[in-house]
């Protein structure tokens, strides 16, 4: 329904658009007066992509309990992708203290905390600390004990970032090149390769 929604958004005019994500800010609050879960994610996350990214938080932020860490950051990764260039850095700071407040008291063995390290350097990079991110892909690397489809994404996500910020290109290659062999060619790894491949001007290998 949201993906329905940018589409027909992007394709409307100025005047059209306004219309249809008023009337689908009325269907959604209806949606959401029941209580449930699914209906206040769904406002959540149409107020964050549409209206105000603070709105969509404060309101992921009050499901936390029922959503759990992981899922409520998950729909605030979609609403900062969404409105990449509106967000500010105290906006990122809130999803990110929501992962970083369990992996204080998470045992160095439980892999429900690498499953959060791993979107906490998401956020990391998706909020330009480049360095942050990097330091926390490699960390979990080399951890012992980490399962090997989350270290398979470290990899991925390490070479992508890598390919677009002039990191080393043959570390980056070896990287995502790991990563498929875990993970198969799912569409995320074999982008990461094409791009690893353009920044290392093999463009017919990139195609």
């Amino acid at each position: 329904a949201a993906i329905a929604l940018e589409n027909m958004v992007e394709l409307a005019t100025e005047e059209d658009a306004a219309i249809l994500i008023d009337a689908s800010e009325r269907l959604l609050q209806r949606a959401a007066e029941d209580g449930s879960v699914e209906g206040r994610t769904l406002l959540a996350l149409f107020l964050g992509e549409y209206r105000s990214i603070e709105d969509g938080l404060d309101l992921l932020e009050e499901e936390l309990g029922r959503l759990g860490v992981a899922r409520a950051a998950q729909f605030a990764e979609r609403i900062f992708r969404h409105r990449l260039e509106d967000a500010t850095p105290e906006q990122f700071a809130r999803p990110i203290s929501w992962i970083e407040k369990p992996l204080t008291t998470a045992s160095g063995s439980d892999p429900r905390a690498d499953a959060l390290r791993l979107q906490l350097a998401g956020f990391y990079d998706l909020s330009g600390d480049a360095a942050k991110a990097e330091s926390l892909y490699r960390e979990l690397m080399t951890k012992s004990g980490v399962d090997k489809q989350i270290v398979a994404a470290v990899k991925n996500n390490l070479a992508f970032m890598m390919a677009l910020r002039d990191g080393d290109p043959d570390e980056a290659l070896a990287l995502v090149e790991e990563a498929l062999d875990t993970l198969g060619p799912q569409a995320q790894v074999l982008d990461t390769r094409g791009m690893v491949h353009f920044t290392r001007g093999a463009y017919t290998s990139a195609v």
